[in-house]
Order: C-alpha cells, then structure tokens, then sequence
C-alpha cells in the first residue's frame, strides 16, 4: 500500500513540473471549476454483508488543462469529494416487534488529486464531448462512523487508511463559447486499495475480515476559461 502511494505520489510530483514547464511554453489549454453530488458506496465483502446503500455527498473543486502532442490533453485536478456508505437496519423487540430503524453512515472524505488523460470527440464545435481516463489519489481528510437510531449513540472515530489510489472514467459535454464556457461532467471512480477492514470474530479458526474498498459517481456542473 505504502509502495502504491509512494509511486503515484511521484506521478502527480511529475504532473505538477510539467504542468509549471508547460504554463512557460503557452500549452495551457484552460482551466475551470466544477461542483455537485458524489453518490458514494464501499463495494466489496464488508459490503456484500452489511448490505450498504450509498452516500451521497458532495464532490467539487478545480482543474487545469494542458495540451500534450498527439491530440490529447492532460487535465489535473483538486477536488474535494465525499465518500462512505450507509447501511439501514430495522430494529425488533424480544416479540419480533420493529420499534425503529438504526442507519449507520460511514462518513469518508477525501482530498482527491486525478490525473487524467482527456480526448475530444467531435472536433471544436459550440458543444464538445470529451473522454476522461486516468489514475486518481485520494488524501483522507474526515472519516466518521454517524449513528441515527434507538438506543446508545455509537458514533465515532472510523479507522480508514489514510490514502486511497484509484481509477476514473467518464465523460465531459461543454457547450458555449469563450470566454467562459459551461461543462457537464459524469464519471465513475474505483478504489484499488482495501482502505477499510471489519474483523470478525469466529468459534474456530482466525477472525474472518471483511474488507472495503471506495466506489464513487460523481455529476458535477462547472465553468471552463
């Protein structure tokens, strides 16, 4: 994990010099900001058997653009994105009874630093699509496990690692004309890394862990210049 985080750290270091290298040669392309919803879960065991639903959050910042030769751009990111899961579980008496619903969210923000290679589709015109592809590194900034039910409160502190590295896809629609034209943004990004483990107990053998990983949609509105 360490090595992961350490290599992609260097990665984003190299963006950075070449996006400073490139702004001397005149190759920035644009820059803009965006904001709107994260809809966020935590795919793998630890889901399957709590049987999370999704977050949804926040997700919004900024970004630079550089064309790169061979009729692609480099688009850099900083954006600040809520992530997490909730689960929903219905509460009985000793009777079967339901005397409430606990919900348990699984509150997980990051400081996310995407890398992304960007195609235009479709040449110039008023209204541009694009393709979005490339790694991502998120920086955990809050983690929270919020409890709202009956009974004892048992919100808390949440042990997530403190890095996460994943890859993004999506798609970009601007429209208008400069100086300041509107972008659409959709795109989905995977978590590579287990950040979150739940251990548990067994009457033989070793405790079995459950292990999660990030999984978020983000659909954000911005403005390029």
């Amino acid at each position: 994990m360490k090595l992961h985080s350490r290599s992609f750290m260097a990665l984003l270091l190299g963006a950075g010099l070449f996006a400073g290298s490139a702004s001397h040669a005149g190759a920035i392309a644009g820059k803009g900001i965006r904001a709107g919803l994260a809809v966020a879960n935590l795919p793998g065991d630890f889901a399957d058997l709590m049987g999370t639903d999704w977050r949804v959050g926040f997700a919004g910042g900024g970004f630079l653009r550089i064309n790169v030769p061979g009729g692609v751009g480099l688009q850099t990111e900083l954006l600040y994105a809520m992530k997490g899961a909730t689960t929903h579980v219905d509460l009985t008496d000793q009777s079967g009874n339901t005397v409430g619903t606990a919900t348990t969210t699984y509150q997980v923000d990051y400081l996310e630093i995407p890398v992304l290679l960007r195609v235009t589709v479709g040449g110039t015109g008023p209204v541009q699509p694009s393709l979005l592809l490339g790694p991502s590194l998120g920086v955990k900034l809050r983690s929270r496990l919020a409890y709202d039910g009956p009974g004892p409160d048992m919100s808390g502190d949440l042990k997530v690692e403190d890095t996460d590295f994943g890859l993004v896809g999506g798609v970009g629609l601007e429209f208008g004309h400069t100086p300041a034209r509107m972008l659409l943004d959709a795109r989905y990004t995977l978590g590579l890394m287990n950040v979150y483990a739940l251990e548990l107990m067994t009457f033989t053998g070793p405790p079995s862990v459950l292990n999660a990983r990030t999984g978020t949609f983000t659909i954000t509105a911005g403005l390029v210049f």
